[in-house]
This record gives structure tokens, C-alpha cells and sequence, in this order.
């Protein structure tokens, strides 16, 4: 690991518990200190999210490869949008998405009878 990033502060308190390490935060915090672009960042984010949840319908069969394809891509213009808006608006205390159904879904899924992925 290079040594800008294995001496980082946000590092530490990640590794010693004092914060919790969450992925967005995480993300965040790294592409900054990577000097990459505020918007460049939010767009990887937004695309990440689209792909987990364009991927998820597919593995469970809900959609083929070929509207995987074309819902990602169609996803374009309003990950743009949301981008603009989040770097042009003003300031908020709370920015991110919350999935409330997925996160009590993902939580259940550790007890359910069966798997939904086989990975």
C-alpha cells in the first residue's frame, strides 16, 4: 500500500473502530485524497449503484443480459442529472441514497431457508 495512503488518518480511525467505515464514506474520503474530481467521484458512486441493483435483477433472473445492457446505459442521463445537482445545488447536511426495502432484505437473507445468489 502506498505510503500516502497506509499513513492516512481516515485510515486509522477506520482500523482502530473510532469510525465505522462506511462504503460511501470510504469512497469519498479516498477519492479525495486521491485528488480525484468531486464530480467524477459521484458519477463512479451513482454508476456503482446502478450496476449493483441492474446486476442483482439479473442474477435473479428478473431481467436477461440484453435489458441489463439497456437500463445501465438508459441510467446515464439521470446519473448525470443527479450529479449536476448534488455539485451545483446548494450545500446539504445529508446526501447519499437510502434503500430501506434492500438493506431489510439484504439484512433477512443471512436466515432465510434458501439463498438468493449463488455467490
Amino acid at each position: 500500500m502506498a505510503a500516502h495512503l497506509r499513513d492516512w488518518s481516515y485510515r486509522a480511525a477506520v482500523l482502530s473502530g473510532e469510525s465505522p467505515g462506511h462504503h460511501p464514506i470510504v469512497f469519498g474520503a479516498l477519492a479525495a485524497r486521491l485528488g480525484v474530481p468531486l464530480r467524477e467521484s459521484l458519477a463512479a458512486l451513482g454508476l456503482g449503484a446502478v450496476t449493483s441493483l441492474v446486476s442483482a435483477a439479473a442474477r435473479l433472473g428478473l431481467i436477461g443480459p440484453a435489458a441489463s445492457v439497456r437500463l445501465a446505459a438508459g441510467a446515464g442521463p439521470a446519473l448525470a442529472a443527479a450529479v449536476d445537482a448534488a455539485v451545483s445545488g446548494p450545500a446539504r447536511r445529508v446526501f447519499g441514497s437510502w434503500f430501506p426495502e434492500l438493506e431489510i432484505a439484504a439484512a433477512r437473507h443471512p436466515s432465510l431457508p434458501f439463498r438468493m445468489f449463488a455467490t
